[in-house]
């Protein structure tokens, strides 16, 4: 198996992702975070992204990010 480039960390927080979703329509969906690393994290199930390569913005209190969608099934890494 592949070993990871940075360690993830179990943890559930709470965010507000943001994007187009599959008819061209802005959304805004509340989502859980899975795990976290220092560049990405494993989302919890959203139905609005269409798949890898995707950009999404990913806000949590202040802080706000991009990211871009590496796969997508029961849950998403960004």
């Amino acid at each position: 198996m592949k070993q990871r480039r940075e360690q993830r960390i179990a943890k559930a927080l709470q965010v507000k992702a943001r994007g187009v979703d599959r008819n061209g329509n802005s959304f805004v969906q509340k989502i859980h975070t899975i795990d976290i690393s220092r560049s990405g994290a494993r989302l919890g199930s959203m139905g609005c992204v269409r798949g890898p390569g995707e950009t999404i913005e990913v806000e949590r209190g202040w802080r706000k990010a991009r990211f871009r969608a590496v796969r997508q099934n029961a849950s998403l890494c960004v």
